[in-house]
């Protein structure tokens, strides 16, 4: 699921870099919680500068730094130089305006961050930055710490594989995110698939867990 996923949000990313293109308004890139991910070499090396006026990458202070260490300290280290950088603990990331189309960039906060952290980020990029096109994906399952706008996933087991309507992706509802500041521009749901066991019991192929990915407007 987690490349399926990722696969989704390359592509809205590519299609954010396709508007660019034809409007010649370029975009401005944001990463919050990106961790090792390398979608800044991957995705970006090649693209047309006149296209992106900043790549940013956010995270947590020591992961931020781990990051610099290694990879200015590697054959990457040319490509990574053009990447602005940007210590924050998790709840205080937000993104900023500038020129070009903000573009901001959530996968795996959602998991990473539990529901409350989330609508707090969430809230701050639309306090911060109201232009901002953000894309997030919502797991099947998600965790809630304490209390917040968003409803508790549904975690019973035996409802696993029961339809992603049914899980904590699928509770978040539009209302929801109208209650932010935020409407749903699009909205891709990756269905999941239960696990092959044999008639002994025996696993033959693990089962995947659902997914959905949004993209999110100012209301």
């Amino acid at each position: 699921m987690i490349r399926s996923r990722t696969q989704e949000v390359d592509r809205m990313i590519r299609d954010e870099l396709y508007v660019a293109k034809r409007s010649g308004c370029p975009i401005l890139y944001q990463r919050l919680g990106a961790g090792f991910d390398a979608r800044w070499y991957r995705l970006f090396r090649g693209q047309d500068d006149a296209f992106i006026s900043a790549h940013i990458e956010v995270d947590e202070p020591e992961v931020m730094r781990t990051k610099n260490e290694i990879l200015s300290a590697s054959t990457f280290q040319n490509t990574w130089s053009n990447v602005t950088t940007q210590s924050a603990h998790a709840a205080d990331w937000s993104a900023i305006d500038g020129e070009g189309q903000p573009v901001v960039n959530l996968e795996g906060a959602a998991t990473r961050l539990g529901l409350r952290k989330l609508v707090r980020v969430l809230g701050q990029i639309r306090r911060d930055c109201s232009r901002a096109h953000v894309i997030l994906d919502l797991p099947g399952f998600l965790t809630r710490t304490g209390s917040g706008y968003l409803p508790p996933p549904t975690s019973a087991k035996r409802l696993r594989w029961e339809g992603l309507r049914r899980t904590g992706a699928g509770k978040v509802g539009t209302d929801h995110f109208r209650q932010l500041g935020w409407t749903i521009d699009e909205d891709v749901w990756l269905m999941s698939r239960p696990e092959l066991r044999t008639q002994s019991g025996v696993t033959i192929c693990p089962g995947v867990d659902g997914a959905r990915v949004v993209r999110l407007v100012a209301c």
